[in-house]
C-alpha cells in the first residue's frame, strides 16, 4: 500500500513527532523554501537531543550521566526517578514546532511536502522493528484502512544507512563539522518525549563527550 497522507488528510504525525532532518534533505528543503541554507535554519530549525537510557557507552554514540548538564539531570530524576548509568545521544537538527505541530504544517498540509524528509515519506513503515504498526500507531489513518498491509520491501536500507553513516560522521568530525551553520537553541528529548531546552554551548560539550561504538 502506498501511503498518500494529503488524501487521507491526515497529519498527525506531524503533530505528534520532532521531524529530524539530515543535511542532505536540509539543502533540499531550503531550496524549496528559496532560502540559503544559514537563513532557512535561522528561521526554521532547532537543536536537537533525543536521550535513550543505556547500560554502558558502548552501545551508539553513548556517554556517561556524570556528563550531563545539572538541568538535563534533575529533569530527569523528576520524570523518571533516577538516572541511568549512561545513555545514548542522537544530535541532530529538526524542525520547530508551532501550536504543537511541525513548522511546515498549515491548514493540514505541508509546505514542503515534495522535499519533505525521508523520515516523513516512509512513515509509518519508518519502524521496521514494530511487527503490529496498528497498535504502535493508532493514530495513522492510512494504517486503520481495509487494504494496509505491510510491504515486503519495508527494510528501507538506504535510510537505515544514511542514518548510520551520519552518526558515525558526528562521532569522527564533531556536530559542528557536519553542520556548517547551526540554530541558537535546542531542545532535549528522553525517548522522543520532550525534556527541556538546552544552550547551544552544552549542545556541543555534551555531544563532543560522546563516543560512538563503531
Amino acid at each position: 500500500m502506498k501511503v498518500n497522507c494529503v488524501s487521507l488528510n491526515c497529519s498527525e504525525c506531524c503533530r505528534k513527532y520532532w521531524i529530524t532532518i539530515l543535511p542532505t534533505e536540509l539543502k533540499k528543503a531550503a531550496k524549496l523554501m528559496r532560502l540559503g541554507e544559514k537563513s532557512f535554519i535561522e528561521k526554521y530549525c532547532v537543536l536537537h537531543l533525543n536521550l535513550f537510557p543505556a547500560h554502558n557507552a558502548d552501545s551508539g554514540l553513548g556517554v556517561s550521566s556524570v556528563f550531563l548538564p545539572k538541568k538535563i539531570a534533575q529533569k530527569i530524576r523528576a520524570q523518571t526517578g533516577g538516572l541511568h548509568s549512561h545513555y545514548i545521544l542522537l544530535p541532530s537538527i529538526a524542525f520547530k514546532r508551532e501550536k504543537s505541530a511541525c513548522t511546515f504544517l498549515s491548514r493540514n498540509m505541508c509546505r514542503i511536502y515534495s522535499a519533505r524528509p525521508r523520515q516523513c515519506a516512509l512513515f509509518p513503515f519508518i519502524s521496521i522493528a514494530q511487527k503490529n504498526l496498528p497498535r504502535e500507531y493508532p493514530f495513522c489513518k492510512a494504517l486503520s484502512q481495509r487494504n494496509a498491509r505491510i510491504p515486503k520491501d519495508l527494510l528501507e536500507k538506504t535510510q537505515l544507512l544514511d542514518i548510520s553513516s551520519y552518526f558515525k560522521s558526528v562521532s569522527k568530525k564533531g556536530f559542528g563539522k557536519i553542520w556548517k551553520f547551526l540554530p541558537k537553541k535546542g531542545v532535549v528529548c528522553l525517548e522522543n518525549n520532550f525534556l527541556c531546552g538546552i544552550s547551544k554551548k552544552d549542545f556541543l560539550e555534551l555531544v563532543s563527550m560522546a563516543k560512538i561504538s563503531v
